[in-house]
């Protein structure tokens, strides 16, 4: 696996799918999720095969895009296996209940 930083660039990318995260959730519980140097989402993003994990700090969510559906479900349901995993160390809701086609993959329009 390659080391070297890489560019993001989402208009290389056509889908990306949202989880949206509880709004009083602490910066220190999501730097667990994401892992030591961005670990945890960048061994999701690897072994999924999507191209990018981001979490938006101000928008309350984890954007997973890829040019795959199939690799996107992949990577959500790794996340949503974190997510728990790290709920149940701090006993906090990390997730909203989902809505209405909150977490279908829609395609980005360039």
């Amino acid at each position: 696996m390659d080391s070297s930083p890489t560019i993001f660039d989402a208009s290389k990318m056509c889908f990306v799918k949202t989880i949206t995260l509880s709004v009083d959730i602490e910066c220190t519980t999501m730097y667990k999720v994401i892992g030591k140097q961005g670990s945890a989402f960048k061994a999701i993003t690897y072994e999924s095969g999507c191209n990018y994990i981001w979490w938006d700090a101000s928008r309350h969510i984890i954007e997973i895009y890829g040019d795959d559906e199939y690799n996107i479900e992949v990577a959500y349901a790794r996340l949503i296996i974190r997510l728990d995993y790290i709920h149940n160390q701090c006993a906090k809701p990390l997730i909203t209940p989902p809505q209405v086609n909150q977490d279908a993959i829609k395609p980005i329009v360039a």
